[in-house]
């Protein structure tokens, strides 16, 4: 099977079938699943592009989307006729995968996910991702490495996972098809070292579980920020006696990416963002308060640095049904 490249996008449906055509691209790409918007509107229609590689047996796929939600059923598992592994790696936004504890991908980080298990997602805000599909036949050597947990995280910075990683993108920016011999290399190299990656993380068990902690620290951030917790209470200190471990220790599981305090406050800018728009009548001010932010202007500085625009700005530029954020 030769290599070949195909390109999908949804920027050329009406509006008001962008998510439907989106769900079509997704179910072809990747797995049947069902697509849904996430949350009750976008500011601005929903954009949403994708490129395939073929090579071989398996698929190197870069999508951008804006936030929406997705889920595979036991229904679209069986409309398969082969299983596969995904592999997701983050180049830009985060998303939360799970059906009860939702675990969060951000840059920094790679999934490993078994296509024969139900699951749910969300992309949290506008993504870019790069995925790579798998037959799990073609990993049966490797069957009794992969089989458990049915989807594992690494950490970018881990040597294996570079490895892994860089691979694939030069793989991916190859602008022209491979011929069969070099496509079934190319392949083979994808296959080699995401079995290294596997087994070098199943030797370092601490290496795997700051990995495990700083996803389970991201969701405890999330669930405390979206239930209106008083900012003084979303502290290192405080996560980290939810976890039960050292304020020491939760530093070393955020040292390989974004720190705690970064991580916090990008969440709160995120909320708040949302509320301009879904709340148009209520005040700057009153979302600051709401955010955790000391007072409009400090809401404006911290919102201006991450977006380019000022949130009187970006109201004003999503309620007109765009916005250059």
């Amino acid at each position: 099977m030769n290599s070949d490249i195909e390109t999908f996008t949804v920027d050329t449906v009406d509006p008001g079938d962008r998510i439907d055509r989106w769900q079509e691209v997704l179910s072809t790409t990747h797995v049947p699943q069902t697509v849904h918007p996430l949350g009750n509107a976008y500011p601005r229609p929903f954009r949403a592009s994708l490129r395939r590689r073929r090579v071989d047996d398996i698929a190197v796929i870069d999508a951008r989307s804006d936030e929406f939600r997705g889920r595979r059923t036991h229904r679209d598992i069986s409309a398969r006729t082969s299983n596969y592994v995904e592999l997701t790696i983050p180049l830009h936004g985060r998303m939360a995968v799970g059906i009860d504890d939702k675990t969060i991908i951000a840059p920094g980080a790679m999934l490993l996910s078994r296509h024969d298990r139900p699951s749910q997602y969300e992309m949290l805000e506008r993504v870019r991702l790069r995925t790579v599909l798998i037959p799990q036949a073609a990993l049966g050597f490797a069957a009794g490495t992969l089989s458990a947990p049915p989807t594992r995280v690494f950490m970018k910075a881990e040597p294996s996972v570079r490895l892994l990683i860089s691979h694939i993108a030069a793989l991916q920016a190859v602008p022209t098809p491979l011929s069969g011999s070099a496509a079934a290399a190319a392949r083979n190299a994808v296959l080699e070292l995401l079995v290294g990656a596997v087994r070098s993380q199943v030797a370092d068990a601490s290496t795997t579980a700051l990995a495990a902690l700083r996803c389970s620290i991201e969701c405890w951030i999330d669930t405390r920020l979206t239930a209106g917790v008083p900012d003084q209470q979303v502290t290192a200190a405080a996560a980290a006696a939810a976890h039960s471990v050292s304020v020491r220790t939760l530093h070393r599981a955020f040292a390989d990416g974004e720190t705690f305090g970064f991580v916090v406050r990008s969440r709160r800018i995120e909320r708040a963002k949302r509320d301009l728009v879904g709340e148009p009548t209520a005040t700057i001010q009153s979302i600051a308060i709401r955010w955790g932010f000391a007072d409009a202007s400090h809401f404006c500085r911290a919102f201006k640095g991450v977006y380019g625009e000022t949130p009187s700005d970006y109201r004003i530029a999503a309620s007109a049904g765009f916005s250059n954020s």
